[in-house]
């Protein structure tokens, strides 16, 4: 089947099957077919997202082995743990197969009612008979009570689902939360945190106690993890941190509150954290009989080791919008946080608990969602989030410096799967109020610019007079058919086209930085950035090679070698690097493009035959080799 599927793809645009693309995740196709299967999920979204279930799929079962079957399985009781062998011995059976519980519970039993007979026969005492009758009723019902664990994806998902259920109850609702968060036990502050899930509105409270600089300290770990400084504390800022971990353990346990109550208690270890300021492990506590988290324990790495913040929350309440002031929300904000007092929730003897009045009266003016300008380390996760969606590539999407220091992150898509694709991706820096993000449609945008007038013109209509191509000779002399031809030129502009996307992507990245920038980013940032650069590099070269070997059996081996190219010693090196390399794909592009498109002068001279261009394509290669092992 594979084999039918990869000579199948040669020839016409098919999509590969199931088994080739499980056979891909494995690693098991050779190098061409493997060649062949990238190439098409390159171009093609359907068996990309095919592929991506595959790998959930995997994901997932690894998952339930890992999380499910071992950490909360309850171990038997201390007497039990040699039960198997107690029992076998009494009831004289064979050691248990290898297979399911149920196959090995029929042979047991069937096993089991053999030996009763022999028993009996055999005038054995009715005690030990009772004895292991008695043993494996008890062991059948320890397999049948035994607790169903549930995996950290699950746990968190209930936690959200709940949460939103009980915010949906309200028309417009105002979550209200109040934390108190510590720093290694000494530094401590008290924050307060109003939400207007309806109208996407913030106001907050932050009070610092001995350590004023506290607070935004804090704000720096919450931005440069991804965390949610509008959900400091829930299931949905931590599970959009977990998400985007490339390596990590989880470990569930049970746990018992202060006031004694039962706590599922979620370990998240970042196995990658290795540079200062980054999130090593996370502990989330939720209530068992609801999923609420109540506290969230933060292990930091810094130059000195590990810090530790541990928020607790203190009050947790869904209110009605009407309760509020109409000014509540709606004062001017103030970029920053800031040590203040804010109206505070009445106490449940002096008003209703349900309802939350602010005090008008009060002269301090609410405090926006902080912000902080973007900084390197934010920019490149945002490309590197937007590399995992593939939008990098040659769509419409821009990643700009603002006035204010914002990061904003423009662009324009074909539909609204694409858009919602491309805004999933972005989930980990989305309520980054250092992140200005604005993903629309061509609908939406030809929506919004109806009403402007536009200036008059005449529409000029070029006619192609031929479907002949320059290399037109050489393809009918080697594929004999002018069908196949066409085929093959198209997939040679295809794959210049891709490593075209791909030099241009390596272009709007490292031109993002100046050179001092690169030279300071984090660890971790730095391995991102090397990890793109290395991504598209690797891409161009098989591109280069895939050219090299397609081409040379239409046209013949031209002896050409590299020429120099820039030595690429580290980052702060890669501009000049790239800027050939763009140079070089730009190069080789133009002559691919005039020999296989169309043209009204038909068969002609093609470049592709003449030494310069096959040098070029060597020297693309080698400097993306290069590019491939910076360090």
């Amino acid at each position: 089947m594979i084999r039918d599927w990869f000579k199948k793809s040669k020839i016409e645009d098919a999509h590969p099957s199931e088994e080739a693309l499980l056979k891909h995740v494995d690693g098991e196709l050779s190098s061409k077919e493997g060649a062949y299967v990238r190439s098409h999920l390159e171009t093609c979204w359907s068996c990309r997202r095919s592929l991506e279930k595959i790998e959930e799929t995997i994901s997932t079962f690894v998952e339930f082995r890992q999380q499910i079957q071992i950490p909360l399985t309850q171990e038997p009781p201390k007497d039990w743990s040699d039960f198997d062998r107690k029992l076998n011995n009494l009831a004289t059976l064979t050691p248990a197969v290898a297979g399911s519980w149920w196959s090995r519970s029929g042979e047991r039993f069937g096993r089991f009612f053999q030996n009763f007979s022999h028993l009996s026969m055999s005038g054995r005492s009715e005690t030990a008979i009772g004895a292991v009758a008695a043993l494996l009723i008890a062991v059948l019902i320890w397999q049948l009570i035994v607790v169903k664990p549930i995996s950290a994806s699950e746990l968190l998902n209930k936690s959200v689902q709940f949460q939103a259920d009980q915010i949906s109850e309200l028309a417009e609702a105002v979550i209200y939360q109040k934390l108190r968060v510590r720093r290694n036990n000494l530094s401590e502050i008290n924050w307060e945190v109003w939400r207007d899930a309806a109208h996407s509105r913030f106001r907050q409270s932050v009070t610092s106690g001995v350590n004023a600089a506290f607070d935004q300290e804090l704000l720096n770990i919450l931005q440069l993890n991804g965390f949610d400084p509008q959900q400091p504390l829930s299931p949905t800022t931590f599970m959009n941190w977990r998400k985007y971990l490339v390596q990590k353990n989880d470990l569930i346990e049970k746990a018992r509150a202060d006031d004694g109550g039962e706590l599922i208690v979620l370990h998240t270890t970042n196995t990658l954290a290795n540079a200062p300021g980054q999130i090593s492990e996370a502990t989330l506590k939720l209530r068992s009989n609801d999923f609420h988290p109540v506290e969230q324990v933060l292990q930091i790495k810094s130059a000195d080791g590990i810090e530790t913040y541990e928020f607790t929350e203190l009050d947790y309440r869904v209110l009605s919008l009407t309760a509020f002031a109409p000014d509540f929300f709606s004062e001017p904000a103030q970029p920053q946080i800031a040590s203040i007092a804010q109206p505070a929730i009445p106490k449940p003897e002096e008003a209703n608990p349900n309802v939350l009045v602010a005090n008008s009266n009060v002269a301090e003016k609410p405090v926006a969602a902080p912000f902080t300008p973007a900084s390197a380390d934010l920019e490149i996760e945002v490309f590197s989030l937007l590399n995992k969606a593939k939008a990098d590539l040659g769509e419409q999407i821009t990643v700009s410096r603002e006035a204010d220091g914002r990061l904003s992150v423009q662009g324009l898509v074909d539909t609204a799967k694409r858009k919602n694709e491309i805004l999933d991706a972005l989930t980990p820096v989305r309520n980054n109020p250092a992140v200005r993000i604005g993903i629309k449609t061509v609908g939406e945008a030809v929506a919004e610019q109806t009403s402007t007038p536009k200036p008059a013109g005449t529409a000029e209509i070029v006619e192609s007079q031929s479907t002949v191509t320059a290399a037109e000779s050489e393809l009918l002399s080697y594929f004999k058919s002018e069908d196949a031809a066409h085929r093959f030129g198209g997939q040679m502009i295809g794959r210049s086209n891709r490593a075209m996307s791909r030099a241009y992507a390596l272009k709007r990245l490292v031109g993002q930085f100046k050179s001092d920038e690169l030279a300071k980013l984090s660890p971790d940032s730095r391995a991102k950035l090397l990890a793109l650069i290395r991504s598209h590099a690797s891409a161009i070269r098989e591109e280069c090679e895939g050219l090299q070997n397609e081409l040379r059996p239409v046209f013949g081996s031209v002896n050409a070698g590299a020429s120099e190219t820039p030595d690429v010693e580290d980052v702060t090196s890669l501009p000049r690097a790239v800027d050939a390399l763009v140079t070089l794909a730009s190069t080789n592009d133009t002559v691919i493009r005039s020999a296989f498109t169309l043209s009204a002068s038909g068969p002609g001279f093609t470049a592709i035959k003449t030494s310069q261009f096959w040098q070029s394509l060597k020297t693309a290669e080698s400097l993306a080799v290069k590019l491939q092992t910076i360090r």
